[in-house]
C-alpha cells in the first residue's frame, strides 16, 4: 500500500502568495486609478457642460415658443417656471466652467503645451457657448418685459382710472345680464344676480388690478433675472479677458521663439561660411607644402 504524504504546508503557502499578488495588483490598480481620473476628468468636465447647455438651448427655444404667443395669451406661470429653470442652469454652468478653467490652470504644469492649448481652447469654446445661449435668453426676457409695460400702460389708459364709463369687457357682462333678465318663451322668469352698476364697476375694477400686479411682479422677476444675467456676462467677460491675455502672451512668446530661431539660423550660416573659407585656405596651404615637398625631392633627387 503506497504511504500518504502531507503537503498542506505546501498548499497554504501558495495560497498565500498568490493572495499577496492579488493584493498587490488591486493596490497598484487603485494607485493608477486616481491619475487615469485626473487625466480624463477635463474632457469629461467639458462633455457635461457642453450636453447641459444643449438641454438650455432646448429650453429658451421653448421659453421662446411660449412668449411668441405674446402676454395676452401665454402661461404666465410656466414662463416664469421655465425662466427660473433657465435661469438656475445659467448660473450652475457659468460656475462649472469657471471651475474647469481654474483646475486647468492650477495644473497646467502636469500637461504639455500641446495639451494645455488644448484645454484652454476648449474652454474659450464652452464659454463663448454659453455667452450665446445667455445673450438669447436675454433677448427674449427683455422682450417679454416690453411687451408686458406696454399691455400695463394699455391697461391703465383703458381701466375706469383713464376714462370714464364702462369698458369693453362691462359692457357686454352688463348686456348679457340684460338679456338673461327678459322671461323665457314658456312664460317664466329665470333668477339672476341683481347687482348694480357700482358693483359691476368695482368687481370689473378688483379683476383689473389683480391682472395688473400680477403682471407689475411678472416684469420685476424679469429684471431681476436681467440683472443676474448682466453679472454673468461680467464674470464670463472678465474670464474671457484673462483667456485672451494669455493668448496674447503665448503668441508674444511664439514671436520670440520664431526671432531667436531667425537669429541662430542666420548665427549658424555666419559660422559655416567661415569654417568653409577656413577649409579652403587649409586646402591651399596643404597644396602649397606638397608642391614645395614634391619639388624639393625631385632638386635634391
Amino acid at each position: 500500500m503506497p504511504s500518504v504524504q502531507d503537503r498542506s504546508n505546501e498548499f497554504f503557502h501558495t495560497v498565500r502568495s498568490v493572495q499577496q499578488q492579488r493584493g498587490m495588483l488591486a493596490s497598484a490598480a487603485t494607485n493608477l486609478a486616481p491619475v487615469a481620473v485626473e487625466k480624463t476628468r477635463p474632457f469629461a468636465v467639458a462633455l457635461k457642460i457642453a450636453k447641459t447647455i444643449e438641454d438650455t438651448n432646448a429650453q429658451i427655444e421653448r421659453l421662446k415658443m411660449l412668449t411668441r404667443s405674446g402676454p395676452f395669451s401665454d402661461n404666465p406661470r410656466e414662463v416664469e417656471k421655465l425662466t427660473d429653470i433657465i435661469k438656475e442652469d445659467t448660473s450652475k454652468l457659468n460656475r462649472a466652467i469657471a471651475d474647469l478653467a481654474d483646475h486647468v490652470k492650477r495644473n497646467a504644469g502636469s500637461y504639455s503645451n500641446h495639451r494645455r492649448k488644448h484645454y484652454n481652447a476648449m474652454v474659450l469654446t464652452l464659454q463663448g457657448r454659453l455667452a450665446t445661449s445667455s445673450k438669447a435668453f436675454q433677448a427674449i426676457l427683455e422682450g417679454r418685459t416690453s411687451a408686458l409695460k406696454a399691455k400695463r400702460k394699455r391697461m391703465q389708459k383703458y381701466t375706469g382710472r383713464g376714462i370714464s364709463g364702462p369698458t369693453v369687457g362691462m359692457g357686454a357682462l352688463m348686456s348679457a345680464v340684460d338679456s338673461a333678465a327678459q322671461p323665457s318663451t314658456n312664460g317664466r322668469t329665470e333668477t339672476i344676480l341683481d347687482m348694480s352698476d357700482m358693483q359691476m364697476q368695482e368687481f370689473m375694477e378688483a379683476q383689473e388690478d389683480t391682472y395688473v400686479s400680477q403682471r407689475a411682479e411678472a416684469v420685476q422677476t424679469i429684471e431681476s433675472t436681467i440683472q443676474e444675467l448682466g453679472k454673468i456676462f461680467s464674470q464670463m467677460a472678465e474670464m474671457i479677458q484673462m483667456q485672451g491675455e494669455k493668448l496674447e502672451r503665448i503668441d508674444a512668446n511664439v514671436e520670440d521663439v520664431s526671432m531667436n530661431v531667425d537669429a541662430a539660423h542666420s548665427e549658424l550660416m555666419k559660422y559655416y561660411q567661415s569654417v568653409s573659407s577656413n577649409r579652403g585656405l587649409m586646402l591651399k596651404i596643404f597644396g602649397v607644402l606638397v608642391t614645395f615637398f614634391v619639388l624639393f625631392i625631385v632638386f635634391l633627387a
